[in-house]
């Protein structure tokens, strides 16, 4: 049994607002689900923050102002033999994971991931995998304060961030936050 604290199986769900810290295996985890998360976060702790996988057909998942920290991946992206999955990640940020910010899992079935408007940084076996940042991905700057960098005191006070014209920067400063 995988030990999750968000579960979509089935559907189309808006997500707004959900918060998960210290998950057991999964913050979430969407399999063969189109949902849309906006505004939502995981942190501290788990194999996976956001895990999409398709076993059948073929699915969806818009994350967009959403915050991942300090997990092992932030996002993790499969799919089976004979589906596909699409990921659309935008205005959000992915920080302090210790393997991949994103990740794509090739050689099964079809997967993409668009990465725009977003800060991914400071992951530990690198930001992105088999995934190219699109517009306004940045790998933004940050200065420590003291401490490892998984820690709370990584200060994020001078995080240089690319963000669309169309959120104001409120989500993403927020989120910048809470990646404390």
């Amino acid at each position: 049994m995988r030990s999750s604290s968000v579960v979509v199986e089935a559907g189309s769900p808006a997500l707004t607002g959900v918060s998960v810290t210290s998950a057991g295996s999964y913050g979430f985890w969407i399999r063969n689900a189109s949902p849309a998360l906006t505004s939502c976060s995981a942190r501290s702790g788990g194999t996976f923050g956001i895990y999409l996988d398709t076993t059948t057909g073929t699915t969806a998942t818009t994350i967009t102002n959403c915050s991942l920290n300090a997990t092992g991946y932030g996002v993790y992206v499969s799919a089976a033999s004979g589906s596909s999955v699409t990921a659309t990640i935008s205005n959000s940020v992915i920080t302090n994971h210790g393997n991949y910010g994103v990740y794509r899992r090739t050689g099964f079935g079809a997967t993409a991931v668009t990465v725009t408007y977003s800060d991914v940084w400071g992951n530990g076996s690198g930001n992105y995998l088999n995934v190219t940042p699109g517009t306004g991905a940045s790998l933004a700057t940050r200065t420590r304060t003291h401490g490892a960098p998984n820690s709370a005191s990584t200060s994020c006070a001078t995080a240089s961030v690319k963000r669309s014209s169309n959120d104001g920067g409120s989500a993403l400063a927020k989120a910048l936050m809470r990646a404390t």
